[in-house]
């Protein structure tokens, strides 16, 4: 496992090597289905045919009726947030899923529900997460947010974790990772990866995945 040794060098190897790639991680209007709550990363609004439209994008979005509270720019300072609000273990709801959709055409369900998103504060409006399913990967245990009046939205763009077994080698690339309160202990998640996997002996597959969930927090 080398995901919390890498170094720098190697990280940005990794990243580039992402980068090069046909099936690009750069999330490109309309390309992103919508999440079953009609949610779409920051920044995108859920159109009428059900694809993430970058905001401005009248040609995508044509007759949009809206996102989720995830979607959209937002306005500008914490709107009364606290980081108090956030911080917590939250517990992922009975339909937490991750939705993999792969270059070869594959696709695929895997569901989320109990694990448990831990999140404490940085100082200022800045927030760090810890997700349960990364600790199962071996993969940097904590995330770096920052939150607003839409909530908290991932600024730690250089997370990166690498995953080997015998069999298999998987790396991951963020790129969206949001929480969005809709009570002082409910709330709302959705984050965007980038998978890149290879069998041993096999071809390498890149995967965009998608992670929608309802949270629940179960302690301050």
């Amino acid at each position: 496992m080398r995901g919390l040794g890498k170094t720098a060098g190697v990280l940005a190897a990794a990243l580039g090597l992402f980068a090069a790639c046909s099936y690009s991680p750069q999330l490109t209007s309309g390309q992103l289905l919508c999440s079953e709550n009609r949610e779409c990363p920051r920044g995108y609004t859920c159109s009428s045919v059900n694809r993430c439209c970058a905001d401005g994008d009248l040609a995508c979005l044509g007759s949009a009726t809206g996102s989720g509270g995830a979607s959209g720019s937002g306005g500008s300072g914490s709107g009364g947030r606290v980081a108090a609000d956030y911080i917590g273990t939250w517990t992922f709801g009975a339909t937490a899923k991750v939705f993999s959709e792969c270059e070869d055409g594959s696709s695929g369900t895997k569901m989320l529900n109990g694990s448990t998103l831990a999140i404490t504060a940085a100082g200022g409006t800045s927030l760090t997460a810890n997700w349960s399913v990364w600790q199962s990967y071996g993969c940097p245990t904590t995330i770096s947010l920052s939150y607003d009046a839409t909530g908290a939205q991932l600024i730690d763009t250089n997370w990166f974790c690498e995953s080997d077994t015998a069999t298999l080698s998987d790396a991951w690339l963020v790129n969206s990772f949001d929480v969005t309160l809709t009570s002082p202990t409910t709330a709302t998640h959705y984050g965007l990866y980038y998978l890149e996997e290879t069998p041993v002996g096999g071809s390498t597959l890149i995967c965009q995945q998608t992670v929608t969930a309802t949270l629940t927090k179960t302690k301050n």
